[in-house]
């Protein structure tokens, strides 16, 4: 497996994860904007790292 496929695998989990735990808090209406602000700005990151290597393949 070629390090750039590594890397996808890895940004896909984490994205996942960030957005689970983003539904989590929506769900339990925990929303704050300090946590989820910041739980939305690693997404957007993780999304963005996700997409370059998308263009690198």
């Amino acid at each position: 497996m070629s390090v750039v496929a590594k890397l996808m695998v890895m940004c896909v989990a984490a994205l996942l994860v960030t957005l689970l735990l983003i539904g989590a808090e929506w769900r339990t209406k925990r929303l704050a904007w300090a946590s989820t602000g910041l739980k939305g700005a690693v997404a957007v990151v993780v999304a963005g790292v996700l997409i370059s290597l998308l263009t690198v393949r």
